[in-house]
Parts: structure tokens; sequence; C-alpha cells
């Protein structure tokens, strides 16, 4: 490389470090000095009003938790698929190989919408399933915290598919030989030498599967199921429950529920 060109390159990587922190440092900088200052000066106020309300902590917890169960679930699902369209030889793989990473470029919405109307209560599948067995009502029904992880490993598993399979294609296939001719097993194989050549796409991939369901409505209309929705019969415990939940809640005297199939009932807030 020139001398021209590798000062090119450093120009643009000062610009792109520039922007990134411009778009995200400077704006959560700005976010935890509001936190922590007020008009009249410095202060922990904001921080001890949030540790001394539990909702908070249950919220928190209800991020971590579906974060991490997202992160596995997405794992067990677009590892082996990676694997399977690289390693295997197989007629359609390569048409196999693009359908499963178009997730990667639908809207978040549009996927959601997709899996409701293939796997929802009023679903092709289900309306299928309910029709083959002569059923009153759908054999199944999309809420709660199952319903929020089956709809994120849906949608996210494209994350550990993607990095996944570009780390096995820049994987050398010399470094595979010489594992087996020094007796390595597969098994041996694949500790030592696949998962440490993989381990930044792994990373990458948890880290973008991670990151998803905190921005995702529906992780936080976690606590707005049907089971959070009915416990909102009382006075006390509806007042409790979010402002945009209390619809859901029987006796609310606020707008009445939607029809049962109308929209997702793991997810109350709109879209």
């Amino acid at each position: 490389m020139t001398r021209g060109g590798s000062h090119r390159g450093q120009l643009l990587a000062l610009a792109l470090l520039a922007l990134i922190v411009w778009l995200v440092a400077y704006p959560l900088m700005l976010v935890l000095l509001e936190s922590v200052h007020t008009a009249g000066g410095w202060t922990l106020e904001y921080v001890r009003q949030f540790a001394g309300r539990p909702t908070e902590w249950r919220a928190l917890w209800g991020s971590c938790w579906i974060a991490v169960a997202s992160v596995v679930l997405s794992g067990s699902i677009g590892i082996p698929l990676a694997v399977l369209v690289t390693r295997y030889d197989f007629p359609g793989r390569r048409i196999l190989a693009t359908v499963m990473a178009l997730p990667a470029v639908l809207p978040p919405l549009v996927g959601v919408v997709a899996f409701l109307f293939l796997y929802g209560e009023s679903g092709f599948l289900a309306r299928a399933v309910q029709a083959l067995l002569r059923l009153d009502e759908a054999p199944w029904r999309l809420e709660g915290a199952a319903a929020i992880l089956l709809v994120h490993a849906y949608s996210m598993y494209v994350y550990f598919y993607l990095f996944t399979r570009a780390g096995l294609l820049s994987l050398d296939g010399s470094m595979l030989e010489a594992a087996a001719s020094l007796g390595a097993g597969r098994w041996r194989t694949l500790r030592r030498v696949v998962l440490p050549a993989l381990r930044p796409a792994l990373a990458g991939g948890a880290l973008l599967t991670a990151w998803r369901p905190s921005r995702s409505r529906c992780s936080r209309c976690l606590p707005c199921s049907p089971s959070a929705a009915q416990s909102g019969r009382s006075g006390e415990a509806r007042a409790r429950l979010p402002r945009r939940c209390r619809s859901a809640a029987p006796g609310s005297g606020e707008a009445s529920r939607p029809p049962r199939g109308a929209w997702p009932p793991f997810c109350c807030c709109p879209m």
C-alpha cells in the first residue's frame, strides 16, 4: 500500500470514529449527565428514586433475562444452520442459504407480522391444525414470555447465522488438515481450532442479538401480558400497571380490550 493510500485510510478511520462518537457516545454522555445534574447542581436523587422503585428493578430483570434467553435460543438456531450450509453439500444449498438470510433485510415489524400470519392463533398453521382436529378454537395462543422469546428467536437467529457462516467461510482449511495430521479428533479440533477462530463471530452475533431485545416493544410489554392484565382487577393493582396497559385490564373503565386475535396478546403497546 502506498503512503497516500495509507493516509487516506487513516483519514477515513478518523472520520468514522468521529461519526460514531457524535451519533453514539455524545447522546449517551448527555443522558448520563442529565441523570446526575439538575439546575441546582450535581445530585444522585434520580438514581435513588430508580433504586427505590421495585417496578424499575423488575423491568430491568425482565430485560436482562429476555436478552440472555434470546441469545441462547437464537444461537441454538443460527449456528447449526450456518454449519449446515457451509460444511455440507446438498441440492438447493445456495437457495437455502439465501432464504435463511432474509430476516436481516426485512424490517422488524414485517418479520413479526409474518410470524403472526404463519404461527399466530389466527394464522395459517393454527387454522390448519384447528380444521384438521375439528377444534372449536385455536390450539394455542401467543402470549407471555414464551411468545416473546419465540418471536425473538425467529427474527434474530440471522445474526448468529451470518456471523458464523462468514467465520466458517474464512476459516483456513490448512489448520483443519494440520489438526487431523496431528491426530486430533473431531471434538478436539472443534474445541481447539474451530471455536477459537469463531470466537469474534460468535461474540458479534451475541452482542447484536442481546441489543435488539432492549429495543423490542414486546420486551417492554412483558408486564402487559394477559396474566398481568388480569391482575389489574383491583384498583390498587391496576394503578401499578403502566398507563398503556390499563386498557387491557378488565374493569378498568377505560377503552375495552380488542377482540381476540386483533393484536398479539403479548404486546399491548402500539407498534
